[in-house]
């Protein structure tokens, strides 16, 4: 029920927008572009910012919230035994080589790669071996190094072969503050901040969208970040030239996308494809090192004859299913494969994986 004793469907836009604009009496707002009685997150999300009441406030929190529980019981849930389950009581993904225009493998019925962590989902699913082990085996800030190595940044480099907390680092650069005083908010908002924006040269506007923060202060930011980390910058817009010239760009592993939609008469949409070209280089040729490495695992898992499976790759990690009499040989052997980059000239960095140990339930 609303605050009047009236019940309304949280899944109706038009009742919610009603609860929204009309009855807490929210602003009209612009988002990309677009003004409107919107329900849609982004604006959900923007409308936070403003100046609401606590009461509006509460009810978005609680809508995104309810949205997203929805999702996941729709999602995870109903469908689990339904739709996923094989007669042999294993459940069959399938993995497209091609399902994405960077390289990454996509996932499909069900999506494994977009299970979400913790026991309540991923519990689902159970080792084949009674005293199995599901193994994570997880790169390290993967694209990260990727962009170190290919902008030959110094700052980048040495944060990585001196072995510093990526994040805190980064905290530190872009609050201003000494390394061993970064806190842990700090640390959690850089890493949405460098790690996930501004290596892929996301603008200020972007990025305060993205972060619920205001234009100004994602600027401070992103002049703080690039004055410590100046060939990165430089790489960046290296990039964005090149595809404005060519219309593509190329990986070190040689895989090519093109960008026909560069001509759009929308400078948004322009600078959209600049990003895009950016991270393309990134991700594909992190995707391609990840996707080598299992290759190169279930042939050697293969050859010496043992039991265990790599059953998932969840973008940056591989997951196995291992008997645990082969775990600390299957751990040797991942890291030996992955960590190994001296086939490429282009790494010239070390790259380093993680393990995560859940007993016999994924988690």
């Amino acid at each position: 029920m609303d605050r009047e004793g009236k019940e309304f469907k949280l899944s109706s836009p038009k009742q919610v927008a009603t609860i929204i604009y009309d009855i807490y009496g929210c602003p009209l707002i612009e988002v990309k572009g677009k003004t409107g009685r919107s329900t849609a997150e982004d604006f959900i999300v923007a409308l936070q910012r403003e100046d609401i009441s606590g009461e509006a406030k509460c009810f978005l929190e609680l809508l995104l919230e309810h949205r997203k529980v929805s999702k996941q019981l729709s999602t995870y849930v109903d469908k689990a035994i339904e739709q996923w389950m094989s007669s042999d009581g294993f459940v069959h993904a399938n993995f497209n080589p091609t399902g994405t225009e960077t390289g990454r493998l996509s996932s499909s019925s069900p999506n494994l790669q977009n299970i979400p962590r913790g026991p309540r989902f991923r519990g689902m699913f159970v080792s084949r071996f009674e005293d199995g082990i599901i193994l994570d085996v997880d790169y390290s800030q993967i694209e990260a190094r990727v962009a170190a190595c290919l902008s030959k940044d110094e700052m980048l480099c040495e944060t990585f072969r001196s072995g510093e907390d990526f994040h805190r680092k980064n905290a530190a650069l872009i609050f201003n503050v000494p390394y061993d005083a970064v806190t842990d908010e700090q640390r959690q908002e850089a890493k949405g901040l460098a790690s996930f924006g501004l290596l892929y040269g996301k603008a200020a506007w972007s990025l305060a969208q993205d972060l619920n923060i205001s234009e100004e202060v994602a600027q401070t930011y992103v002049d703080r970040y690039f004055s410590a980390a100046p060939r990165l910058k430089q790489w960046i817009e290296a990039v964005k030239e090149l595809v404005a010239q060519r219309g593509y760009v190329t990986t070190p592993f040689g895989r090519v996308r093109y960008f026909p939609q560069y001509s759009s008469s929308s400078a948004k949409e322009v600078a959209e494809v600049k990003r895009a070209a950016v991270n393309t280089i990134i991700q594909s040729t992190a995707a391609d090192l990840v996707k080598r490495a299992a290759y190169l695992i279930i042939a050697e898992l293969q050859r010496r004859g043992l039991e265990t499976v790599v059953w998932n790759v969840v973008h940056d990690s591989i997951v196995f299913d291992v008997p645990r009499a082969e775990l600390d040989e299957v751990k040797v052997l991942a890291r030996e494969l992955m960590e190994d980059m001296s086939r490429y000239s282009w790494a010239i960095i070390p790259f380093t994986v993680e393990f995560k140990e859940n007993e016999r339930r994924w988690k």
